[in-house]
This record gives C-alpha cells, structure tokens and sequence, in this order.
C-alpha cells in the first residue's frame, strides 16, 4: 500500500499529536526529565564518563521483512553485535564487536535471517599503522558464521562493499586488489560460502567503482596524475569507454553520488556559480547535463535517497543548521510528521523495510546525542527503541549558537559559539577551536568534547574559517592565500572577536585543535602567543614537509592536488622549526595507530620544545587512531583536557 501524501499526513497527524498513546508516553518522559533536572541542579557536574560514553544503539539496520534490528550495542568497555527482535521486544546478543585488532564498525541484513558485517582495525607494519579490513556473515540465531573476505591495505583504499544486492539472497559485490594489482577488480562474493567470481577486472587508474540501481558495474574513476577519469559502459557486452560530457564540468571534474531512476542518469556534484551543485549527467553522453539542485550561499551536502527503494526524493546541505528539501510528495510529508514529532532536531529517515512500512529515524540536536526511533506507518505508532547514552539531560547542556565573527579584512566568518549553561556570558575562560581538514566544517549538532568544556564553564568558539568546504569555491580556496596566512588570521580574528565581545577573558584563552586544527593551535602559539594562555594540539601535524599529502592526491585528485601545491609557502610554516618559539604551556595528545597524521608529528615536537626549555605534556594513547575513537580513549582524552585547562585558565 503506498499513501497519497495528503493521507499519509492526515494519518499521522491524527495519531500523533491528538492525545495518541505516543504522544503521552513522550510527554511522560518530559515530565520526569523535568522532575530529574530540577533535583539535580546543585549536583556535581556532569561525569567525564557520561561525555565519553558512546551511543549504547549504533548503526541500526531493520530487516527486509520489518521483524528485526540488528544494531551495535556498546559500553564504556565494549561493544556487541545485537539483534532485536520488534515483536518480543527482545535483544540478544551475536558476537562480540572487538576480535584482536579488529571492531565492528556496520552491521546490515542481506536478507532476513543473513547478517553481513564490516570490521576494521589497525595493525603495525615496519613501525607503521596499517588498516586491516574484515567481512563476516552470520544469521541471526548465531549459525553459520563465515568470514567472507580479510585483508590488509598500505594504499588506505577506501571501499570494499560497494552493493548489497538487494535482489540478490546470497551475494554482495566488493571492489578489493588483486595479487600485484595497483588497482581493484570488482567481485562477487556468496554471503554463505566466501566463494567470490570475477565480475569486472582491474582498469588503470579506476579507483572506485558503482553499480547502478540493478546491480550492475556501470561506472568507475581515478586519477591520472591530476587529472580526473572518467569511464563507462551501456551493458557486459560493450568495452570500457571514456566518458566525453565530463568535460562540461569546471576542471572536468565532479564527485558521483549515485544513480537516479534511471540507470543511464547518474547524479554528481560539481559547481554552479561558484558552490557545489547537484546534476544528472547521461552516460549515454547523448544529452546535455540536468541541474538539479543549488542553493546560493553554501554548497549542497548530496541527495537524500529514500531507503526503501534508493530513489531519489531530496537534497540535503548545512546552513546555520542542517537542512533538507524534499520534491517526492511522501518523504515530504513524513518528514513533515517527523519533524513536528520531534522538533528542534535533526531527523533523518535512516533504514526502512522493503515495504517501506517500517522506518528508522536517526534524532539528534546540540543538546541531545543521536537517538533512534521506530516509526510504524501501518500501525500509526512512533517509538524510541532504547534510550541511547547516558543521562545527559538537555535543559544542563549548552546552546550551540550560529555566530559571524568579522574578519580582520572585513569578511564574515561563520561559526558557532557554546556558552556554560547558566553563566553571564562576561569574561568566561574560553577555548577557540578550530576544526581539522582543513577542507572539513564544523557544523551544528550534538559534540561531547564541546559539551564538556561548557559544563567546566569555558566558552567554545569554533570557525569555519576560509579554507574550510562548504562555502563555495572562493572560500575554500581563498584559505590559502599568502601561504595559508589567511586561514590562520582568520582564527586569530574569532579570538579578537570574542575579547572585544566581553565574552572572553582576554588572559584566559587556550587555542585547541586537533590534526591541521592542532597546527593551526600551535602555529597560534607562536605566531600570536599574547593573546592565548595555553596550546592543546591532538594527533597534529608539526611539520608539513613530512606529512603524508601524497595519497590524498593520488586518490582525490585535483582539489588536494591544487590545494597542496598552490602555495608553497604555507608548508615553510613549521611549527617543529619554530619550536623555540612557542613559550606557552602545551599538551600534545597522540594515539600510537593513528593512520592520518603519525604519532612522530607530536613526538618531534615534544622533543623540540623540551630542547627550548619548554616542559610540554605528551600523552601518548596507546592503539588509538587518529579519531580516539574508543570509550576509553575518549574518556583519558576528556581527563586530560579538564585538568589542563582546569590548572591554565583558572582565575588569577
């Protein structure tokens, strides 16, 4: 049955917000957040352990036929394979998510009882951190585990399972490397036996394939120095062929997101008028391009793909807050009934059955982490599936606030600014954090690191300053002029700006960031060092001459090609060379297999200003990547920050 929107509406709306059993069960739930925030007022702060706790449910996937979830159960300690079984309410156990070097990171149905899921870890290699790659099947009674493909990878390939095939009982495609091959091959892999078939061999330099909506490899790219390839075919009979109307593109360059309706239509991006568009391009290379959507000022994040079929019924793109638009007139209005559900969210439809009767919805907001709820068309009910965290009540979080902090060249920077819950926002200690990438952002959502420091009283301002994606073209690349000079004055500027502000104590502000955030800190320290009181830099790089920029242009191409190479300037600036200068306290914080920036980055410079007379604080985290992204590690991550800046930014 497939609901007129109007219907559809009318359904919800009815059940939802005139007196439903849900609607109840939520105010209930209010109430006594309400009751339990009140007594809690005069307590102890909120526990490091609830900040670095992890969603207990992660990555739930409903089943095709809507009876189960499988998801990642996890702890302080641990994480589990779980499967819940929605009929009984029941969870059990699979198997655990940790084997060796191994985590679960994604767990998905391939039909419904068969489970597919991906590990992945990191192991040492002649002192270096490698990435290990693990699939495994299993059913949901635990029988016949089978593990489907391993492999270990030094060219940090991106992919492996590039289509469960949906129509397919018993087989997924993955795209892996051949013995002595440069690039991957695509294969077909039986989700029972681990027996796999050759379906497309290697083609230089493809180095991501994709199937169209039937399964069928149609389109593969790479890069030829840098230079983006382009390469497709109309059926298995016909050869490889380069595709022609990339050319209409800036560059003869644009990123694939997928397929539209029809498998001869794949939807990319690529600019228009300066910021990142979507388009539909014919890979029948017989007509022109389609634009399909833009927005003026910011760039567009990608479609919105309906789960329960994979068409496409929307955009989606961040402004101050992440936004969607929706066309298709039933992801519309259920979105609409979401969101009225759930407001002051970001809600997103996140797993559906095949029916589409059954829907996951994926919530979170700056005060609230990632929750997920069950949404049943058919029986007109909408559910929580289990409280996800630990009590983190929203009313003792703080405000992420969308700020625009004046440049010293009169641009407007965007950001955010999160102020202490409860504090006259007057000469608070304050921590600038500017994000990692640089191409990365900062956007509004639910961030333990930030919401920690706010409930230690310290104000966080974070900027998306020039050089930072997904403001246009110019934007980005306007970062790194004058040798990245640019970039770093813009981070200097938010500083300003919250002094002048009245916002800041002008004697107490630490520069934090973490990866090209953590040389920007340091470069900070040295370059402005009276208007900072202290210098955290996690997993960052000290020196750019030894930093690992090759593979990213060697599988991304143009934009880190140009970026790397357009100013040689920015890589003279050394914050391991001009250590001698950096006379401010500094924590450096590391994890041993980090695979982005190496641990010898903050060993080097550790070592540089202890030489200087400096007495840095290098903690060094034991197996952890370049995220820290187990409990444990979050949570000596989170320690360390509140002891060092509890000791550097305290009231004289």
């Amino acid at each position: 049955m497939r609901l007129r929107g109007h219907e559809l509406a009318d359904l919800l709306w009815h059940d939802f917000f005139d007196g439903g059993t849900m609607r109840k069960y939520f105010l209930g739930l209010a109430t006594s957040s309400l009751l339990l925030t009140n007594a809690l007022q005069a307590a102890e702060p909120i526990s490091l352990e609830a900040f670095a706790s992890p969603q207990q449910m992660r990555l739930p996937d409903i089943s095709p036929d809507g009876r189960h979830i499988v998801f990642i159960d996890q702890d302080l300690a641990h994480s589990r394979i779980a499967v819940m079984d929605l009929s009984s309410g029941q969870t059990s156990q699979l198997l655990p998510g940790e084997s060796g070097e191994f985590s679960v990171s994604l767990c998905r149905f391939k039909n419904n009882s068969r489970l597919v899921c991906y590990f992945h870890g990191i192991t040492p290699l002649g002192g270096l951190p490698l990435i290990v790659t693990r699939v495994i099947g299993i059913n949901i009674d635990r029988s016949e585990f089978k593990v489907l493909n391993q492999r270990q990878d030094d060219l940090r390939q991106p992919e492996l399972i590039i289509d469960l095939l949906k129509d397919d009982a018993r087989n997924i495609l993955i795209q892996e490397r051949e013995e002595n091959e440069l690039y991957p091959a695509v294969f077909k892999l039986d989700v029972y036996t681990a027996q796999r078939t050759r379906v497309v061999k290697a083609s230089a330099p493809v180095m991501f394939w994709r199937t169209d909506r039937t399964g069928f490899v149609r389109f593969g790219f790479g890069y030829a120095d840098a230079n983006a390839v382009y390469k497709t075919r109309n059926s298995d009979s016909e050869p490889w062929r380069m595709l022609k109307r990339a050319e209409a593109f800036d560059g003869g360059e644009f990123h694939v997101f997928g397929f539209g309706a029809s498998s001869d239509k794949l939807v990319v991006s690529a600019p228009k008028n300066g910021h990142i568009a979507v388009w539909e391009l014919d890979l029948t290379d017989t007509a022109d391009r389609q634009l399909l959507f833009s927005v003026p000022d910011v760039d567009v994040d990608g479609p919105v793909l309906w789960p329960a079929d994979s068409r496409l019924v929307g955009f989606h793109y961040q402004a101050e807050k992440p936004q969607i638009q929706l066309f298709d007139e039933q992801a519309r209005f259920i979105q609409l009934s979401i969101d009225t559900f759930l407001p002051n969210s970001i809600n997103r439809v996140y797993s559906s059955s095949h029916d589409g009767q059954r829907l996951i919805v994926a919530s979170e907001s700056d005060r609230q982490p990632k929750q997920y709820f069950l949404l049943d068309l058919q029986a007109k009910k909408m559910q929580r599936l289990r409280l996800n965290g630990p009590l983190l009540t929203y009313e003792r979080l703080a405000e992420m606030k969308p700020v625009v902090v004046p440049a010293a060249d009169g641009a407007k920077i965007p950001g955010y600014l999160t102020l202490p819950p409860g504090a006259a926002p007057v000469k608070l200690p304050a921590v600038v954090l500017p994000h990692g990438g640089p191409f990365g952002r900062d956007g509004w959502g639910f961030d333990p690191v930030v919401q920690m420091l706010a409930s230690r009283g310290f104000a966080v301002l974070q900027l998306n300053y020039r050089g930072t994606s997904g403001y246009g073209i110019d934007w980005m690349q306007a970062g790194y002029a004058k040798g990245g000079s640019v970039m770093l004055g813009d981070v200097t500027a938010g500083t300003n700006w919250l002094v002048t502000q009245g916002l800041a104590d002008p004697q107490r502000i630490c520069l934090m960031g973490w990866a090209f955030g953590g040389y920007a800190a340091m470069l900070g320290g040295i370059n402005t060092s009276s208007l900072y009181r202290c210098i955290v830099s996690i997993g960052g790089i000290s020196e750019p001459t030894e930093y690992d920029w090759g593979w990213r242009r060697f599988f991304y191409g143009i934009q880190v090609g140009q970026a790397t190479k357009s100013d040689d300037r920015e890589f003279e600036r050394s914050p391991l060379k001009a250590a001698a200068k950096l006379r401010l306290p500094v924590l450096l914080i590391h994890g041993t297999w980090d695979t982005v920036v190496n641990i010898e980055q903050s060993q080097w410079m550790g070592k540089a200003l202890e030489r200087s007379g400096n007495s840095p604080k290098l903690v060094v985290v034991e197996h952890g990547d370049d995220a820290l992204s187990k409990p444990q590690m979050r949570l000596l991550l989170l320690r360390e920050l509140e002891q060092f800046l509890g000791m550097h930014l305290a009231p004289h």
